[in-house]
């Protein structure tokens, strides 16, 4: 998602840009993909994610790609997560609170208000009173949203080709000259940006630049169509998240089906198997709709940098940069229409400034 994005941004401002795009399991395609700036974080960051909402509502709203129809969040013991991945979490009433405090929309529900916003929940799987509703968040359709960019990219006269590669340093090792093909091969470029997700902290590894990564794991499942209840609102209970998807598909997560996982290519099928059909289960009484099948569930690593801030900018040497984010299908259309506006004018933005990856040098 922030590459595509990156490479429509460019290319809509007379850049000549190639986008390598690297084989494996992206995260961009097997997102929750919600799009919120609810978190209890850095003022520049939460900053930052309000812009990145003001993206969606103006370019993928009018898409059809991206749905603003709120977030219904309970939990039994009284306390949520406000965002995905969150290292703290806080009560129903404090979340309300605080949203309210800076100006969001938040509202307190019993059932018969959280069923008011979607009709398809069971009232059985609701608890009486205490459900927070964000009416302004939502999510976006990050796979087809990922192939508007590049077609718009490709418009533009941008080339897209597979293979992962890597930036071929100058002799000097004061600059980066190109790429370097799987083959051996060499691409020339005046500069690079690597975001490769969860491999951007390996790759600039492999260029002599530490960036430290907090990658996680995570399990993300999607069902079949549903043939009625259709979801309206996403829906972040205590046993599993559930989001609406596009062509009347669920997409669902949970951070109970995680718990213990490994590295991604130590998770076995049976792992994987197994926390899916306990999702399902929680996702079919949720909705009180046992017909609800499985299409697909994957194992992805989440890219989130060491410090859980976007790092977005230079990186070592005067023509690598880098584009790598948690949270990027809030922030993705925002980071790279100001990194493409600092590539082309040199200019750079205040607001970036917090993401520099020069904070992990030492």
């Amino acid at each position: 998602m922030l590459g595509s994005a990156l490479f429509r941004d460019l290319g809509r401002r007379g850049v000549s840009v190639r986008l390598a795009d690297a084989p494996g399991v992206a995260s961009s395609f097997h997102s929750f993909s919600w799009i919120n700036a609810a978190a209890r974080t850095d003022p520049d960051y939460y900053a930052l994610r309000l812009q990145g909402m003001v993206r969606h509502l103006l370019h993928s709203v009018p898409l059809g790609l991206a749905r603003f129809g709120g977030v219904l969040s309970w939990d039994g013991r009284g306390r949520i997560e406000p965002v995905q991945g969150a290292k703290e979490a806080e009560t129903v009433v404090s979340a309300h609170r605080r949203l309210i405090d800076a100006g969001h929309l938040s509202e307190l529900l019993d059932r018969a208000g959280a069923l008011d916003v979607d009709r398809s929940l069971n009232p059985a799987a609701l608890p009486d009173e205490g459900i927070q509703f964000s009416g302004d968040e939502g999510w976006v359709d990050l796979p087809g949203l990922v192939r508007h960019l590049r077609s718009a990219g490709v418009r533009a006269g941008g080339t897209v080709f597979r293979g992962e590669v890597r930036p071929s340093l100058s002799p000097a090792g004061d600059r980066v000259d190109g790429v370097i093909l799987p083959d051996g091969g060499r691409v020339a470029a005046d500069a690079v940006i690597v975001a490769a997700g969860a491999d951007t902290y390996r790759i600039l590894a492999e260029a002599g630049l530490a960036v430290p990564d907090d990658n996680s794991v995570g399990v993300i499942a999607r069902s079949r169509p549903i043939d009625h209840r259709r979801p309206t609102a996403i829906v972040r209970s205590p046993d599993v998240c559930v989001r609406p998807g596009s062509r009347d598909t669920v997409t669902f997560h949970s951070t109970v089906a995680e718990e213990g996982l490994g590295p991604v290519d130590e998770v076995s099928e049976e792992q994987l198997t197994a926390g899916a059909s306990a999702m399902l289960e929680h996702v079919r009484h949720l909705y009180d709709a046992p017909e609800i099948e499985l299409d697909r569930a994957v194992v992805v690593r989440r890219p989130v940098p060491g410090d859980g801030l976007p790092v977005v900018g230079q990186a070592g040497v005067a023509n690598l940069h880098v584009l790598a984010s948690h949270s990027g299908a809030t922030v993705a259309l925002v980071l790279a229409e100001m990194l493409g506006r600092e590539l082309v004018t040199g200019v750079e933005s205040a607001l970036l400034a917090r993401f520099r990856p020069a904070r992990f040098a030492r």
